[in-house]
């Protein structure tokens, strides 16, 4: 999922926009089947800056709010590395 999120983010910045979105939306549903918050909203500002990068500020705004919306419980943070 983290691969796929990169890569995206990787592809909008090299000019293939539609792939690294795709790579992107593909890493965001991944997130969602785990049901991990923390990899969710990894995965949403990823496909926010791939959106960006892309020059879709309007999907960029979007997947980023629904970032912000994803709940972050302290036993989530601290299984994935936050403290």
């Amino acid at each position: 999922m983290r691969a796929k999120s990169i890569l995206g983010v990787a592809q909008t910045i090299s000019g293939q926009a539609a792939a690294g979105r795709k790579q992107c939306e593909d890493a965001v549903t991944e997130a969602r089947t785990l049901k991990d918050p923390f990899l969710l909203s990894q995965a949403l500002l990823a496909l926010a800056e791939a959106a960006l990068n892309a020059g879709d500020a309007q999907a960029a705004l979007n997947a980023a709010s629904r970032r912000s919306n994803v709940s972050q419980t302290p036993v989530n943070m601290k299984a994935n590395g936050v403290r």
